[in-house]
Parts: structure tokens; sequence; C-alpha cells
């Protein structure tokens, strides 16, 4: 069922033509360029080359997903960057939850001219909980479900679920029931772990000017855990809090309007030179 909705176009890697300035805008976990795609428009029309990337085993290659990980997704950024700055500049690279860990291991060896990092995601659960997964991760099943006990009335969850797949019907009960049914392979979990451990570890080495946008009622990726992760940075981020959850770059958000524009005029300081060191 899934895959098959995850077929279209809207879910597959995207260039929204604009000018010499390029960004490079990475997904997060579990989704597509679908959730990255209104801030690319927004900075094309600002006047930059916008690109959306896919990675390695989502949306149309759901299929693939267990068979790649952070080492896959890491290569396919550094490749489409690279691609970029060959032919744009500046470029900036903006990374999203996942996205965000992903980014910065990419800035550290080949540094965009900014970097711009929503809702960092580095860190599953607290230092106790992934010390005692790491243990008894053998032991574990090879797929967990993990929306088989969530309330799917809660229009929250509701939400979220219609942002990636809004031609399912979850008023219908079998197809609610086949969305208890989402398996996520266990060893997809360690790699998205993986990948925030790697961004937190190789952000001393990073000297591109960044930006941060973080929801301060965010539990998946806590603002107090942003914190340290900004203070891993040998030159200070520029920082902007808003009031929003970890779904912060979703249109439909009252503090969008404020994300929006943290971006748009962080890329015009970067093309402009204004970046303060």
């Amino acid at each position: 069922m899934y895959q098959a909705l995850l077929q279209g176009p809207e879910h597959r890697s995207f260039v929204l033509p604009g000018g010499e300035p390029a960004a490079l805008l990475i997904h997060g976990f579990p989704a597509t360029p679908l959730e990255i795609r209104p801030l690319a428009e927004a900075l094309q029309q600002a006047g930059w080359t916008a690109q959306g990337l896919l990675l390695s085993g989502y949306g149309p290659e759901l299929a693939d997903l267990e068979r790649r990980g952070c080492r896959d997704w890491l290569d396919a950024i550094e490749t489409a960057l690279r691609v970029l700055q060959a032919a744009h500049s500046p470029v900036l690279l903006i990374g999203y939850s996942m996205g965000a860990a992903l980014s910065i291991a990419v800035a550290a060896d080949h540094p965009p001219d900014g970097l711009v990092l929503l809702a960092p995601f580095w860190r599953l659960g607290s230092a106790l909980q992934c010390a005692i997964g790491a243990v008894v991760r053998p032991f574990l099943p090879r797929y967990v479900r993990l929306l088989r006990w969530t309330d799917l009335g809660d229009p929250d969850l509701r939400q979220v679920i219609r942002k990636y797949l809004p031609q399912v019907d979850l008023d219908d009960p079998e197809v609610r029931e086949q969305v208890r049914q989402l398996r996520v392979p266990v060893s997809v979990l360690y790699q998205v772990g993986t990948a925030g451990l790697e961004g937190y570890r190789r952000a001393p080495a990073v000297h591109t000017p960044t930006l941060v946008v973080q929801g301060t009622r965010d539990r998946t990726a806590r603002p107090t855990l942003t914190c340290r992760l900004m203070a891993r940075f040998p030159q200070v981020p520029r920082y902007v809090p808003v009031d929003a959850d970890h779904d912060l770059i979703n249109p439909l958000e009252r503090d969008w309007p404020l994300v929006e524009r943290a971006v748009v005029e962080f890329a015009a300081d970067v093309l402009w030179g204004r970046i303060e060191t």
C-alpha cells in the first residue's frame, strides 16, 4: 500500500530553477522531498535555484530502505553538493531533522557557503536509553510497528500522516488497520541514530556560517539538546527559536512565516556577504 502511494513525483528529487545562488535541501526521517518543497519554493521566489534530494531508501525506494544506511545518505548529499557547487555560487546546504545531522557531517569535510539546520535531530532518547538500546539491539525483532498502538483519531497525528499520504482515508477501518501494520526495520532506526551522532561528532569541524531554527515545543529534537549541539560549533550559529513543535517547516504551522523569513534572510546575508563572524 505505502510504496504505491509514495510513487508520485511529489515524493522524488526535484530542482526548482532560479538564479546563480543555489540551495540543496535534505529531508528528514521517514519522509521525502515533499516536506521540504515549501521552503524550496520560498527560496526560488527569492532568486535561488533550489534542489530537494531524495535520500536512498525513502519514498519511491521504500523497498530498499532496509539495505540503506547513514553512509549511503552522506555519500548522496556530498555528491549532490559537489554538483551544485560546480555550477552555482554561493551554495547553501539545508537539512531538516535527521537531514540536519547529515548536513553537519557533510559540511565538516565539504563546506558549503552557508548551513541551515531546522529542528536538528542528533539523539534518540537519553544517553541511558541509547546505551540500553545498543545492548538489546541483537535481541530485538527485525521490524517494529511504530503506529500499532497510536490513536489514529488524534488530530495532530492525522495531520502528520496526511502531510505525507494525502490520499489516505483515515476514516476507513481497513485503511486504519493497514496504517497500524506499517513496519519499520529496526536496523533503519539504528542508522537514523548513527546519522544523528555523526552530525554531533563532526560539529566541531564545521566552520561554515550556520543558522539554527528550533521549535520551543519540539519533543523530538529538544531545545536543550539543540543547545548542546550548537555549543560544539567553533563559530556560534545564528539561533532563531519559534513557537512550534518538530513540524516547524509545515506551512500550516502558525510560526511558519517566521521560519521562512529566517531562512530567506540568512540566504540573502550569505549571498551578499553580510554574515558576522
